[in-house]
């Protein structure tokens, strides 16, 4: 469960006292505001405390901005990975229709989580785990979950479709299919309440 994540006092660095400013005294509670936050892309993800201005965030922008905030405080065994996985209907409902009409039942997705101890965390979600199988991982630094990222992300896509001997499509339209998927899901969360952390 979450509770195994440390906790700790914040106390150096710009996340920090932005935290502070707002009452959030430790990491869980900065756990559980940024989990309540709505899901939707900031204007910059190279800049993940924009989540506080903006009070939106990805999954990848969620748990950079916790991790920029545990490296602040020296818990440097908080890492941020970027995990590749397969995206379908089970692990993503908003998704589905999208998948259906183009006739795909599940398409490459690269996202970023926390990891400790060899563990791997969604703090976005209700159980603080991931809601998928994770392929792979490799650990990141904040900053590049934005174009190392994305390139990242456009390579895998590219391996996936020839391993998998897709013919009849092209990286450009997996990337198209996949926008329209992060657009349905932005949309359906919108709807509803967000879940509140286990802490």
């Amino acid at each position: 469960m979450m509770c195994t994540l440390p906790n700790f006092r914040l106390r150096t660095g710009r996340l920090s006292q932005q935290m502070l400013k707002k009452g959030i005294a430790d990491f869980h509670a900065a756990i559980r505001y940024v989990r309540q936050l709505p899901y939707g892309r900031t204007s910059n993800c190279r800049h993940p405390e924009l989540l506080m201005v903006e009070r939106c965030g990805t999954r990848s922008v969620k748990h950079a901005f916790l991790v920029q905030l545990a490296h602040e405080n020296q818990a440097s065994d908080l890492q941020l990975i970027m995990c590749t996985f397969n995206m379908n209907a089970h692990n993503t409902e908003a998704a589905a229709p999208l998948l259906t009409a183009n006739q795909m039942e599940a398409i490459p997705e690269v996202t970023c989580l926390l990891k400790y101890k060899d563990e791997i965390f969604d703090l976005t979600s209700p159980t603080s785990y991931p809601g998928f199988e994770v392929m792979s991982d490799i650990e990141i630094a904040p900053l590049q979950i934005g174009n190392f990222k994305r390139r990242y992300h456009l390579n895998y896509i590219e391996s996936w479709l020839e391993l998998e001997k897709i013919r009849h499509s092209s990286v450009e339209k997996i990337w198209q299919i996949r926008e329209a998927c992060i657009e349905a899901i932005r949309k359906s969360h919108s709807t509803r309440t967000q879940p509140l952390c286990c802490v």
